[in-house]
């Protein structure tokens, strides 16, 4: 109905007085309504040029008070008038269009006269949630209003205009929403077009605040109006960047607004990977989520409650992630301040499981997302310590995990020197890693699979493992069970090559790691042999590599007795000590620079060589060619001081690692020539020394006469006793300087002379050819000059060792015959 025209004197008295609610009511009833106002009928009269010119913004204010509207239209004038079914016959699409232009709306709704005729009380009278109920049902709106109509009669100026916070919050309850928006109905009104036109970012924040969406949408109207195809057909990207802006999202969305419109089941229910994909581009993200809107809307207990495993499983495909999420949009929205505000550790554990994790992230998406810009710009070592605590590591990362999304190229692609050094410091580390959880995640299968010796190289300088792995982290998070575990021969074998370790460890960064508690602690004997076979040590250290990384100092400073004692056992030491790698890593100049006096001494106790050195080990590992090679003269010299030597070997010590099997073994003419010059001799046999380590009990114990007839064979004596050897190491100087009268005194008393040289074993070892063959006259001639004849030989030593009984007792007839044969004898003497 068109309002009465005012009279000349503006009387609205009159108009008051004339429409009465009985008054319409009566004659106005829906079949009188529908009958009068036809299509026609309303189209034919109200065209644009005549609302226009009786609407003027002034007849409104006129004749619409707030008095007057409230008098006149009742609820239950509104009611009784306005039924589906009317409203339904008289506004078809063609009269709307036709009638209503956004001229004719916008003209008279000035927003002093909206203010003027929609007072609260007026609105909250006639729009009732029980009249917009009635009177809008889907069937009408779907009829009724058109894309095309839609976008004649609404642009963002009008809406603008008409429709303010106050306006839209009372008559939209759950309940009218519910029952007039339907997916169809919104499908069928709502283009991509329409909302583009009408939907300005100012139009949002104009009409929508967190309380007015607060009260108008509730989980169960989400879920009943938007479908995923819903979504699909009306919201595109461009639509989302057009009326999305920060701004507005900031304005309308706080966090108590999305945990009450979004649950699990209603995110699950509209959004789909393929919805996702549709509506969310990277330059759409980029341009609506900035840090501050992400903080600003999303709260730990906004995520905890929308995001449950399911709804991400659901929502999240790596193909969505892959097209949504570039590393641009990343580093815009990703701060670390966004990280450590929204996710906390229960937030994580409560929306990330494994399975999850396994159906979102492949290694593509990884190395898609993540390149190591992104990730030193969003991961601070502040935000990892926040969020990764050694519940949720173990919560999400499980060996499989790990093997699905990390492959080398990942960890190369995203793990620089740079990025590693940025996020983890120790008290990172420290606190996220625990062994539990290295047990947990890292098996051999994981590490064999991500971790290459190109990956290691490339991720670990120096610099960063000294920045990482200090000695109490490394104490805290590796235990021999977790070593034993993860480290395997063949894992080794995979990623340490000498580049690696050569790359990796300079002596300045094993001396900051490795101090001796943390070896005792890690290093159990069982975890040696488990890791290191001869195959590993032999590919892994090279003699470049050795000299590259054991300076003395770091030797020193990692290698107590207790520790060598404790680690190496005669076994672990048989398992892993063969004569291949020996001579394989090490040569002369490694020895002569990892093995300083002061280190042999500062290792080598006799309990620790005692403990770790039987015959049965020796004899394994030590051959003649091992010998030969790295123990030249001047290394021998070099690391063997008398002191060294008192210090480490002692009667017992000899007792027990030097049998006659062992010396034979390791011992030929070759060896000894090689290594024993007279400098040699000289440098570390000392009578002192000499007195510490021969007592008569220990030339006693193994020179029986049965040990001395075994090794001591003609063929052996001849074997390594050569004139060349003798003249070579026997030297006058050589002799004077080791065997004193002292010396002789103490080590060659009666009892031992008698005990060793019986008859049986000077007839053994004393042939004619061997004496022939070793006593040429040069080799006689050259070491004994009277000076050193006469320097040990005093009266107290012979009369200590020639007694009656020494000299009787082996020199029987048959010895002095056997040997001294005329041509012995010619070619003997001086």
């Amino acid at each position: 109905m068109l309002p009465v025209a005012p009279t000349p004197n503006g009387d609205t008295l009159v108009f008051h007085h004339t429409h009465t609610p009985e008054v319409i009511h009566y004659p106005h009833i829906p079949e009188v309504i529908h009958q009068n106002h036809t299509p026609e009928v309303n189209h034919y009269p109200h065209t644009p040029e005549v609302i226009h010119h009786i609407l003027t913004p002034e007849v409104i204010d006129h004749t619409h008070t707030p008095e007057v509207i409230n008098h006149i239209l009742t609820l239950e004038v509104i009611h009784h008038t306005h039924t589906p079914e009317v409203i339904h016959h008289t506004h078809i699409t063609e009269v709307i269009h036709h009638t209503h232009t956004s001229e004719v709306i916008h003209y008279p709704h000035t927003p002093e006269v909206i203010h003027h005729t929609h007072t609260p009380e007026v609105i909250n009278h006639i729009l009732t949630p029980e009249v917009i109920h009635h009177i809008l049902t889907p069937e009408v709106i779907h009829h009724i209003l058109t894309p095309e109509v839609i976008h004649h009669i609404l642009t963002p100026e009008v809406i603008h205009h008409t429709h303010t916070p106050k306006v839209i919050h009372y008559p939209h309850t759950p309940e009218v929403i519910h029952h007039t928006h339907t997916p169809e109905v919104i499908n069928h009104i709502l283009t991509p077009e329409v909302i583009h036109h009408t939907h300005t970012p100012e139009v949002i924040n104009h009409i929508l605040t967190p309380e007015v969406i607060h009260h108008i949408l509730t989980p169960e109207v989400i879920n009943h109006i938007l479908t995923p195809e819903v979504i699909h057909h009306i919201l595109t990207p461009e639509v989302i960047n057009h009326i999305l802006t920060p701004e507005v999202i900031n304005h309308i969305l706080t966090p108590e607004v999305i945990h009450h419109i979004l649950t699990p089941e209603v995110i699950h229910h509209i959004l789909t990977p393929e919805v996702i994909h549709h509506i969310l581009t990277p330059e759409v993200i980029h341009h609506i989520l900035t840090p501050e809107v992400i903080n600003h809307i999303l709260t730990p207990e906004v995520i905890h409650h929308t995001h449950t495993p399911e709804v991400i499983n659901h929502i999240l495909t790596p193909e969505v992630i892959h097209h949504i999420l570039t590393p641009e949009v990343i580093h815009h929205t990703h701060t670390p301040e966004v990280i450590n505000h929204i996710l906390t550790p229960e937030v994580i554990s409560h929306i990330l499981t494994p399975e999850v994790i396994h159906h979102i992230l492949t290694p593509e998406v990884i190395h898609h997302t993540h390149p190591h810009e992104v990730i030193h710009h969003t991961h601070t070592h502040e935000v990892i310590h926040h969020i990764l605590t050694p519940e949720v590591i173990n919560h999400i990362l499980t060996p499989e995990v790990i093997h699905h999304i990390l492959t080398p190229e990942v960890i190369h692609h995203t793990h620089t020197a740079e990025v590693i050094n940025h996020i983890l410091t120790p008290e990172v580390i420290n606190y996220i890693l625990t062994p539990e959880v290295i047990h947990h995640t890292h098996t051999p299968e994981v590490i064999d699979h991500i971790l290459t010796p190109e990956v290691i190289n490339h991720i670990l300088t120096p610099e960063v493992i000294h920045h990482t792995h200090t000695p109490e982290v490394i104490n805290h998070i590796l235990t021999p069970e977790v070593i034993s575990h993860i480290l395997t021969p063949e894992v080794i074998h995979h990623i340490l090559t000498p580049e690696v370790i050569h790359h990796t460890h300079p002596h300045e960064v094993i001396h900051h790691t490795h101090t001796h508690e943390v070896i005792h602690h890690i290093l159990t004997p069982e975890v040696i042999n488990h890791i290191l076979t001869p195959e590993v040590i032999h590919h892994i250290l090279t003699p470049e590599v050795i000299h590259h990384t054991h300076t003395p100092e770091v030797i020193n400073h990692i290698l107590t007795p207790e520790v060598i004692n404790y680690i190496l056992t005669p076994e672990v030491i048989h398992h892993t000590h063969t004569p291949e790698v020996i001579d394989h890593i090490l040569t002369p100049e490694v020895i002569n620079h990892i093995l300083t006096p002061e280190v042999i001494h500062h290792t080598h106790t006799p309990e620790v060589i005692n403990h770790i050195l039987t015959p049965e080990v020796i004899h394994h590992t030590h051959t003649p060619e091992v010998i030969h090679y790295p123990h030249t003269p001047e290394v021998i010299h070099h690391i063997l001081t008398p002191e060294v030597i008192h210090h480490i070997l002692t009667p017992e010590v000899i007792h027990h690692i030097l049998t006659p099997e062992v010396i034979n073994h390791i011992l030929t003419p070759e060896v000894i020539h090689h290594t024993h010059t007279p400098e040699v001799i000289n440098h570390i046999l000392t009578p002192e020394v000499i007195h510490h380590i021969l007592t008569p009990e220990v030339i006693h114990y193994p020179n029986i006469p049965e040990v001395n007839h075994y090794p001591h064979t003609p063929l052996m004596i001849h074997h390594i006793l050569i004139p060349e050897f003798i003249h070579h190491t026997r030297t006058s100087e050589v002799i004077h300087h080791t065997r004193t009268s002292e010396v002789i005194h103490h080590t060659c008393t009666p009892q031992v002379i008698h005990h060793t040289l019986t008859p049986e074993v000077i007839h053994h070892t004393h042939t004619p050819e061997v004496i022939h063959h070793t006593h040429t006259p040069e080799v006689i001639h050259y070491p004994h000059t009277p000076e050193v004849i006469h320097y040990p030989h005093t009266p107290e030593v012979i009369h200590h060792t020639h007694t009656p009984e020494v000299i009787h007792y082996p020199h029987t007839p048959e010895v002095i015959h056997y040997p001294h044969t005329p041509e012995v004898i010619h070619h003997t003497p001086i």
